[in-house]
């Protein structure tokens, strides 16, 4: 099982359009491994499993993260979940 809480409501559309471009080019290495974990996903079969629990991915940014990467999220997001 998996539980998500976010400290914000967030729209249905997901994140704002250009933002992939402002992290890639803001955060070049976390958005690289970011991608590299989408594309390692999609290889996976259902029934494999990660050890240590599921990793992040950019589709997990771009669906439901993306919030955290704004200013207003910056320290906590560096300090505590250590994305940076």
């Amino acid at each position: 099982r998996c539980v998500v809480l976010s400290p914000c409501l967030l729209p249905a559309g997901g994140c704002p359009t250009g933002f992939e471009q402002e992290v890639a080019a803001a955060f070049p290495t976390l958005y690289s491994r970011l991608k590299a974990e989408q594309a390692a996903k999609h290889q996976l079969h259902i029934s494999d499993s990660v050890k240590g629990g599921r990793r992040v991915c950019w589709g997990d940014v771009a669906t439901w993260m993306w919030r955290l990467f704004l200013d207003d999220h910056g320290s906590w997001r560096e300090d505590v979940l250590g994305l940076s």
